[in-house]
């Protein structure tokens, strides 16, 4: 049995969309702590770390 990948994690903070947005910002020039600040904070995601990975493609490999 496989683990369970992005959205269908019991962990996952973040959705497919998300990801794809937050990859769409970081190559047009935006911080991955604005990024946070401004979007992600508030839904509670406690840390940059967490949009960074996903913007390196370190987590969220399978999202295009």
């Amino acid at each position: 049995m496989s683990a369970k990948q992005g959205e269908k994690h019991h962990k996952a903070k973040l959705i497919e969309d998300d990801v794809r947005e937050i990859r769409k910002r970081v190559a047009a020039g935006e911080t991955i702590e604005s990024i946070w600040l401004s979007t992600f904070l508030d839904l509670g995601i406690e840390s940059a770390t967490t949009i960074g990975m996903a913007a390196r493609g370190q987590t969220w490999k399978h999202v295009r």
